[in-house]
């Protein structure tokens, strides 16, 4: 898809896109409704928790209202151990920030993303850091939002799981790109092929008392083109 008469120059998008992370920084202090639907495909087992998610500073989180349809493997082996994984990064924040210090880019075209222009670049990280992935993002022409992120992590984050592949999709609430859904396939050492699909919706940025929100448990033990480079 070709550029269009007064579109933003990818090379333009790029910085300030980088300008609008580091302003914005990570949102806290917000609750939003999750569903996280797990499958351990090998297995053909499946189940979907329901609950209010809820991250009080930078590392408080919690979930309200919890509630688990499906085969308590998957909850233990695979809902449990992502969630406590998502615990465990809000507590020891890395500097994996999608920028020039951890990437190099280079520009891939524009595409559509639902009714929105993006330009999309290719990212490769500089180092083979737990967090760091390899493949694209896409911002948004328009807000230099991100609209989509989606690879495979460069080293993997736990000895349990090997080819850890994702995609993030996001929403503008209130000017700012908050995830939407995120899809996470990965193949573990104990149970084999799993996906993870987490959607968000209801954002709320006033807190409930902290009442009645409750820890996250433990998991139970197993039964094209030529390229251009334009920024590095």
């Amino acid at each position: 898809m070709p550029l269009q008469s007064g579109d933003i120059p990818p090379e333009t998008i790029l910085l300030k896109y980088f300008d609008l992370q580091k302003e914005q920084g990570r949102l806290e202090n917000y609750q939003v409704d999750v569903r996280i639907v797990a499958s351990l495909p090998a297995m053909h087992k499946s189940g979907t928790l329901t609950a209010t998610r809820i991250l009080r500073g930078e590392s408080g989180l919690s979930y309200k209202g919890a509630s688990f349809t499906g085969d308590d493997s998957v909850k233990g082996d695979v809902i449990a151990r992502y969630l406590n994984a998502e615990k465990e990064s809000l507590r020891r924040p890395m500097n994996i920030g999608i920028n020039l210090a951890n990437y190099r880019f280079t520009y891939r075209g524009i595409a559509m993303y639902l009714d929105r222009r993006a330009h999309v670049f290719e990212v490769n990280p500089k180092d083979k850091k737990i967090g760091l992935y390899r493949g694209e993002l896409w911002v948004d022409i328009e807000t230099s939002q991100p609209l989509r992120e989606f690879g495979r992590f460069v080293r993997n984050p736990s000895v349990f799981l090997k080819n850890v592949d994702f995609v993030r999709d996001f929403h503008l609430v209130n000017g700012r790109a908050l995830p939407a859904r995120i899809i996470t396939k990965m193949d573990t050492r104990l149970v084999g092929p799993a996906e993870i699909t987490v959607y968000f919706s209801d954002y709320n940025f006033q807190l409930p008392p902290e009442s009645h929100e409750v820890s996250i448990a433990k998991p139970t033990r197993p039964s094209r083109t030529r390229k251009s480079p334009i920024l590095e």
